[in-house]
């Protein structure tokens, strides 16, 4: 049997180009709601401008696995990170937010589709013993990488500096697959997926999943602009976005071993009742720069695991293990719908009540988690599949 680490050195041109684009789109996503309201675009409009990003992602999972089919992965690849490129440089051209609008939907499709190449590269050259662990490996790459990319910002850079160093690293990112030998697997077979009745099949999963696309790509759109209303700069925004990242990463550890030994409801219910202590007191500290800095890190804890347990609880629960590609793409169109309506109801919401508007959705979505939860059954140990680990990227199982 082929090692992890091996797998890990056969695709490692695959993960040194991933690593340097996950640092241009943390770059890129986590500076839009900074430059938007430096150009005193609405919090209304901030949130429907950010929308279009997941609304590309929506799209990009309609038509990319069709062209992966037609042209392969490395052309796929290639083609992808120069359009994610392109859209990045024209931003510079015009502070039109309809402008803007269409490059945040070109982005989202851009890096949805360089995405979704990567992970069914992963998924096709690693067998289902090693594949947790390949998976964790891109994971911590994925956390590196982004907090990078947020790091960046603490440079206090001109709009056209950020988009300049996003095309740098989506640029470099194209080179290691170019150079490096590396064998891309054979071309997916052309085939429709049928999404069934999944609320029937797996409900919390499905709930579990839309809320985690709100809080998740809620955060990161929106989180800056929360931070600036506050009265912080963009320095404090960068920290608040980083800590967060960081309790991210530590929950998908703790989780993951908490949901093997206790069960996937009761993950996503304390995961939940985490999310609302610590909103709650991001409620009441609101312009404490300080503190709602370190209550980020407690949020990302409650939120960013969220995602990988509803994965984990689909597979608990499906019976029919034929069905698992539908519903895994059905959980995955969830949770970016999701991810669409999060900056829109966040960037209303902050609109008409101020910066207490962005923790509102917290505060409901987790209730919501938690009350769904206690209606649902607990899966029993012996038929608990394995946890993998899923970065806000969106992997697709």
């Amino acid at each position: 049997m082929i090692s992890p680490r091996r797998t890990i050195r056969i695709l490692a041109a695959l993960f040194i180009g991933i690593g340097f684009v996950f640092i241009g789109n943390g770059l890129v996503i986590t500076s839009a709601g900074i430059m938007l309201t430096n150009m005193g675009v609405s919090n209304f409009y901030i949130g429907m401008i950010t929308s279009c990003f997941f609304f590309g992602g929506i799209l990009s999972s309609i038509f990319t696995y069709r062209f992966i089919s037609n042209y392969g992965y490395i052309r796929s690849y290639a083609i992808f990170t120069a359009l994610f490129a392109i859209a990045s440089l024209m931003h510079g051209f015009s502070e039109n937010i309809i402008y803007w609008a269409f490059l945040r939907f070109m982005l989202g499709f851009s890096y949805f589709s360089i995405v979704m190449v990567v992970e069914s590269w992963i998924n096709a050259r690693s067998k289902n013993e090693i594949r947790s662990r390949v998976l964790s490996f891109y994971e911590i790459i994925y956390y590196s990488a982004f907090g990078i990319g947020v790091l960046i910002l603490t440079f206090n850079l001109s709009t056209a500096k950020i988009f300049t160093m996003s095309v740098f690293f989506i640029i470099l990112g194209s080179i290691p697959i170019n150079i490096i030998r590396i064998k891309e697997p054979k071309l997916p077979p052309r085939k429709k997926i049928f999404i069934p009745n999944i609320f029937n099949i797996v409900p919390l999963a499905l709930v579990t999943s839309f809320v985690a696309g709100i809080l998740i790509n809620g955060y990161f759109s929106m989180g800056s602009v929360f931070i600036l209303d506050s009265g912080g700069g963009v320095k404090d925004a960068s920290v608040f976005l980083l800590l967060a990242m960081c309790g991210g990463f530590l929950s998908q550890l703790f989780f993951g071993n908490f949901s093997d030994k206790f069960g996937r409801k009761n993950a996503i219910m304390l995961s939940a009742f985490i999310l609302l202590v610590a909103s709650g007191l991001l409620f009441s500290i609101v312009e404490n720069i300080f503190l709602e800095k370190i209550l980020s890190f407690f949020i990302g804890f409650g939120a960013f695991s969220l995602y990988s347990l509803a994965l984990a609880r689909a597979n608990d629960v499906l019976n029919n293990k034929d069905k698992t590609a539908e519903v895994g793409a059905a959980l995955l169109l969830s949770y970016t719908c999701g991810s669409l309506v999060g900056p829109l109801f966040m960037g209303l919401l902050m609109q008409i009540f101020g910066p207490k508007g962005f923790i509102f959705i917290y505060i409901l979505s987790s209730v919501t988690l938690i009350v769904f939860s206690l209606f649902r059954e607990s899966i029993p140990k012996k038929d608990r599949t394995e946890y993998i680990p899923a970065p806000p990227s969106n992997i697709l199982k």
